[in-house]
């Protein structure tokens, strides 16, 4: 009798494990972020900082996980660097969150932080440098680069 009590035990103690360890996620293979995936925005980024603010045009790249700029990679070696982004719904339309920090081999970053909304992208860039202290400020604006339709003459 000690013995099926035992047994019993031990399997319904087997079967409460098994059924709270099913909660736990299991390792998965990255989420390519489909929000925003291939989608290439021609961007101005405009000196937030002094009196004459200079306008530089660039473009930013969602590709897979990553976030590149043009210029920056070009000029400042910014490398493309993991990017979250996050979709809101309003009475006023739906709208695309995204951040991203990306590093330079002199170990500085620039923080991006913006919003997509419909073909529109608005935001903010933070260039710190290694110290931590504010480099640059930049706003953002831009819209999605067309796809050029071959045959299609350029305005």
């Amino acid at each position: 009798m000690k013995n099926t009590f035992q047994k019993s035990m031990l399997a319904a103690l087997f079967l409460l494990a098994s059924m709270s360890l099913s909660h736990v996620s299991k390792a998965q293979a990255p989420v390519i972020d489909t929000l925003l995936n291939n989608k290439i925005y021609t961007i101005e980024l405009t000196e937030d900082m002094g009196k004459k603010n200079k306008v530089y045009p660039d473009e930013l790249n969602f590709k897979g996980d990553k976030l590149k700029s043009k210029k920056l990679s070009i000029d400042d070696h910014f490398k493309a660097a993991k990017f979250t982004a996050t979709q809101k719904t309003a009475q006023s339309g739906t709208s695309i969150d995204f951040e991203c920090t990306m590093k330079n081999d002199g170990n500085e970053e620039i923080i991006f932080s913006g919003t997509v909304t419909g073909k529109q992208i608005e935001g903010t860039a933070e260039w710190n440098k290694k110290d931590g202290s504010t480099r640059m400020m930049y706003n953002i604006t831009g819209a999605l680069k067309e796809k050029k339709v071959p045959g299609q003459k350029t305005k």
